[in-house]
């Protein structure tokens, strides 16, 4: 059997950080400090790994798996056998918990007495997969931030060969920290492609073993770096600007990409500065009727822009570029925090080949709630451009220059 325990490395390892936050101690040094590896999740024993985990909303089924074929040290792995949603009818309402369709493996337990709950310790979280499928087969790891599952990071995308595979997740602090408390990290989340199927004999089987965390002595320093000029909100000028939109698909497959480009290298105007948010949108294989992909705007953005102090009159506002050959019909909608409910807020048709303005005054927005202790200004959310599904090709379209009118 596996001991459960840690394991101090040899030497010392660097603490890095990208040229856009790095950061130096007071005589400029980058500090280094020793590491420590943990191995937190060995699968050979039931109560200490398995009634830890948690499969959440239909993500499939977790088993025992003892075939020595399948398991990378020891006696056992985990078996996963991922489905995924398979249509947004199940389960998928405004209102509620709605957890993130995921395998949630907790970074801490009372009962085994172990609390690596603070991100900003943590290096990289590393553990053994094995796809025993013919086909490559991606997997998507992301921190979670909420005990019921429903806020996720961004997820990062490995791609699992057949048979066994090092799988590395490197945190970006920096990155994370722009939109999360990095000292309140739940666990880890697994997700796969949808497989569209409510059957397991459908899943493919992914092996699970030896999940470590390779932690410092000390939680990294991280500074806001959110700053707005008068009325902006995100027009993708400034570097972390980046990772205050994110975007969404209940299908991770279909996930739009999103990258800030120059618009003149795309034979476009950016209406506020040089750059642009570029997405492309992602065919699906048939209409759902259930499910809207989207970009949205996050909950650490909207906190800085101050909402709740804006008069009736203001106007929240951006521009859309449709860069395809047929018309576009987007919602826009926002969060009330505190009754967990998205509103439709106007929906935007955009018209091909051309820049289209969104505009609303917030005092309509307001009013969509019909009650003035439960406005948007009183508890402002996340704000969500969506679409419906489409089958025909990558569609691509561009946003900027998301902004306050008064």
């Amino acid at each position: 059997m596996k001991k459960i325990g840690s394991v101090i490395l040899a030497g010392a390892l660097a603490l890095t950080a990208t040229a856009m936050f790095a950061a130096c101690n007071d005589d400029g040094k980058k500090q280094e400090e020793q590491s420590q590896s943990v191995l937190l999740y060995d699968f050979e024993d039931y109560d200490r790994n398995y009634s830890l985990m948690r499969v959440m909303s239909y993500f499939g089924a977790v088993n025992v798996n003892r075939n020595a074929q399948y398991v990378k040290s020891g006696e056992g792995s985990a078996l996963l056998q991922p489905l995924m949603w398979h249509s947004t009818m199940i389960g998928n309402t405004y209102s509620g918990i709605k957890p993130e369709s995921c395998l949630y493996i907790p970074f801490s337990s009372n009962r085994y007495e172990f609390d690596y709950s603070d991100a900003g310790k943590i290096q990289t979280v590393r553990f053994a997969m094995y796809n025993a499928e013919e086909d490559a087969l991606p997997v998507y790891a992301g921190l979670v931030f909420d005990k019921n599952v429903q806020t996720v990071s961004e997820p990062v995308k490995f791609t699992l060969k057949p048979g066994w595979n090092d799988v590395f997740y490197t945190l970006d602090h920096n990155a994370l920290a722009i939109n999360y408390d990095l000292s309140g990290c739940y666990g880890l989340a697994l997700s796969f492609d949808r497989v569209g199927s409510r059957d397991l004999a459908d899943a493919p089987k992914v092996y699970l073993d030896d999940l470590y965390l390779d932690l410092t002595a000390t939680s990294v320093t991280t500074t806001s770096v959110i700053t707005l000029d008068e009325n902006e909100i995100c027009d993708f000028e400034k570097l972390y600007q980046r990772y205050t939109v994110t975007s969404y698909s209940f299908d991770k497959a279909l996930r739009p990409d999103l990258d800030i480009v120059t618009a003149a290298d795309y034979g476009l105007t950016a209406p506020s500065g040089h750059k642009v948010l570029r997405a492309v949108l992602k065919p699906t294989d048939a209409i759902d009727g259930t499910i809207y992909d989207q970009i949205l705007l996050t909950q650490a953005l909207i906190d800085a822009v101050g909402f709740d102090k804006l008069p009736d009159d203001a106007y929240f506002c951006f521009d859309f570029y449709n860069d395809n050959d047929v018309p576009m019909d987007l919602s826009v909608t926002f969060l009330d925090t505190k009754n967990s409910g998205y509103k439709v807020a106007r929906h935007l048709y955009a018209n091909p080949r051309q820049w289209t303005a969104y505009r609303i005054r917030i005092a309509d927005v307001d009013a969509l709630w019909g009650e003035d202790e439960n406005t948007y200004r009183n508890h402002p959310g996340p704000i969500r451009i969506e679409w419906a599904e489409f089958t025909d090709a990558e569609r691509v379209i561009y946003v900027d220059n998301f902004r306050i009118e008064k």
